[in-house]
């Protein structure tokens, strides 16, 4: 049977005292609720796979104990126990092909293979000690099994099985050798009929978190109790039969029911309920695009120029991805290129900035220099004497560049022979 297997981890982080007892010894450890977890920068929480409360790290002698399990599962391992031996068995998913060329992909899909359970638990897990040797792993295809469900598979835990192993690392158990087939139908005919797996409630919630390959939180909703545990896919009620299934509903408003041996089944799909993210993407008017402020108050309200066009709002500094959070902030980035998002009610969320490209400036036009060129009084100091690019810039000809004289602009000058005008900014 399963054991509450802990790995450790150096730290000296010593917080609240608990006693513990591990094996047959007894010691003074601690019971550390205040220690983090995560895993790509979520916090993991661990959970017992029975009773579904939680299982705080433990710290002992300046060392940190987590559930072996848990995170050996969080690794992607599978997890087994061999009690005979008191071993905890851990294997890569593709453990069978590394360990004999006989356990080849087309084979593993097709080919029965001889063993006896070593561990099996109410949530589908099974662990399989196979005749040639090797330890196999992983949760059971009910749909192509003699097996239809977690009460069946129990009772026959004590029989060697043939089995395969499916492309998607689940198991079929195909045999139950050494009994007729009359013999097996009269023994999970009595196993269901003497079951005593009863509905401890039933009710609505979305499906908000799930752990493993079937561990799931399910918030209630309606005034309906929420539920936690793990989903025994082999029930008859049960819609989903797969940890795929089981992520294909994630976020779903769906109907359940929690059994008084802490299994849970949903047994019916609603609508999906929206993220927030996806309440938010629902509410842009226009999705992310550049331009610069060219007005900004303390209130709030700001004016940007995109494409030439003047964009007005008030800035969302606690908008999706917003890069900024205050005025203060915002202001250092006065007349700088800026990309930005406009949510329902002129909300503008600043998301990102652009960085001036080599050769770019602002100053001052100070007059039409020779042969058309402009005479730029650079804000960085020295002026700036060279042809206009007028293809590329705000101004198409000298008549609306001589408009400019006196105003402050931004210009692009990577390139020796002209230079490019971005913008018209505030007179100065």
């Amino acid at each position: 049977m399963k054991k509450g297997f802990f790995c450790g981890l150096t730290t000296g982080v010593v917080l609240t005292g608990a006693s513990l007892v591990l094996a047959n010894s007894q010691i003074q450890a601690i019971l550390n609720d205040q220690i983090k977890v995560t895993l790509n920068g979520q916090v993991q929480e661990f959970r017992d796979e029975t009773t579904g409360e939680i299982q705080y790290p433990i710290t002992y002698h300046d060392r940190t104990y987590l559930p072996l399990r848990n995170v050996a599962q969080l690794a992607g391992l599978n997890v087994g126990w061999d009690g005979n031996s008191n071993t905890a068995i851990l294997t890569t998913t593709n453990y069978q092909s590394e360990k004999t060329s006989e356990w080849k992909e087309n084979e593993v899909q097709t080919n029965n293979k001889v063993g006896s359970f070593s561990d099996v638990n109410g949530n589908g897990f099974l662990g399989i000690a196979d005749s040639t040797g090797v330890y196999v792993s992983g949760y059971i295809n009910y749909k192509d099994s003699v097996v239809k469900n977690s009460t069946e598979l129990f009772a026959i835990t004590d029989y060697s099985i043939e089995y395969k192993v499916n492309s998607d690392k689940t198991i079929s158990i195909t045999k139950i050798i050494g009994i007729s087939d009359n013999d097996l139908k009269a023994i999970l005919s009595n196993a269901n009929k003497d079951s005593n797996k009863k509905v401890e409630y039933e009710g609505i919630g979305v499906f908000s978190y799930m752990q493993g390959d079937n561990y799931v939180i399910i918030e209630g909703i309606d005034g309906n109790q929420g539920a936690r545990g793990y989903v025994d896919y082999g029930d008859a009620k049960s819609i989903v039969s797969s940890s795929k299934d089981l992520f294909d509903i994630y976020s779903n408003k769906v109907a359940f029911a929690k059994y008084e041996d802490g299994s849970i089944v949903i047994t019916q799909i609603h609508e999906k309920i929206e993220t927030e993210e996806e309440k938010e993407q629902k509410r842009i008017i226009t999705p992310e695009t550049e331009g610069y402020i060219d007005n900004l108050t303390r209130a709030g309200t700001i004016r940007l120029i995109s494409n030439g066009k003047k964009v007005n709002g008030t800035v969302y500094y606690d908008g999706p991805n917003s890069k900024v959070k205050d005025y203060d902030e915002l202001m250092s980035y006065y007349e700088k290129d800026l990309k930005y998002t406009v949510y329902e009610d002129n909300m503008i969320v600043i998301t990102g900035f652009q960085r001036d490209a080599n050769g770019t400036g602002t100053g001052v036009v100070d007059r039409i220099g020779l042969n058309g060129g402009v005479v730029i009084n650079s804000d960085r100091g020295g002026l700036v004497a060279v042809a206009v690019d007028y293809d590329n810039s705000i101004v198409k000809n000298q008549s609306e560049l001589e408009e400019l004289i006196g105003q402050r602009v931004k210009y692009v000058w990577d390139k020796p022979e002209s230079l490019v005008i971005t913008r018209i900014l505030n007179l100065k």
